[in-house]
């Protein structure tokens, strides 16, 4: 009997932690009272209207201070010349790439004829307006070398980049036309 007794001693024990606990913490319900949180935006309205006016005011600001960027973009893909091959008893033409996607990107990058072209627009060399920077990616799992230049110009950077891509080009035919055998 005293086993008895004991346990119901430490239940009601249990039972009073309980009853005090929900008296200590109130319980919240998973509700949102709109007519609170109305309230609480009306009397916090001069705050967030003047918040939302600086940061609108800063981006203005700094929109007009910032140059604009414009990006002149190309793609480029290896050409194909056409080869004898022998087969057998015979000769036939295949299709080669005339240089790797990797080898005209590590051209493109190094940009080898950068005074050449600006000797040829009567540009001059120590202009920090030409100073142009040549970015290249190769495409994964494809031939295609994506070109950008980014310049606060477009009309002058399109037109160096338009000679520029015309500098590769002649580059690899005559780089074809010195490799070519003739039958």
């Amino acid at each position: 009997m005293i086993l008895y007794i004991k346990r119901n001693i430490e239940v009601k024990g249990m039972d009073n932690e309980l009853n005090e606990h929900h008296e200590r913490e109130p319980y919240y319900e998973d509700e949102i009272d709109l007519y609170q949180l109305i309230q609480v935006l009306l009397k916090r309205k001069k705050l967030i209207v003047g918040v939302f006016l600086v940061v609108v005011i800063v981006t203005i600001a700094a929109s007009y201070i910032m140059k604009p960027v414009y990006r002149v973009s190309a793609v480029v893909a290896p050409g194909q010349i056409y080869e004898q091959e022998p087969v057998r008893d015979a000769l036939i033409w295949r299709e080669k790439a005339i240089d790797t996607p990797e080898n005209i990107e590590r051209l493109i990058s190094q940009n080898p004829f950068h005074y050449e072209i600006l000797t040829q627009l009567t540009w001059d060399y120590q202009d920090p307006q030409n100073q142009f920077d040549i970015k290249t990616n190769v495409q994964e799992r494809t031939n295609y070398i994506f070109v950008n230049i980014d310049s606060s110009e477009p009309e002058r950077a399109k037109e160096y980049f338009s000679i520029f891509l015309d500098k590769v080009q002649n580059f690899y035919l005559h780089k074809a036309a010195v490799n070519a055998t003739f039958y």
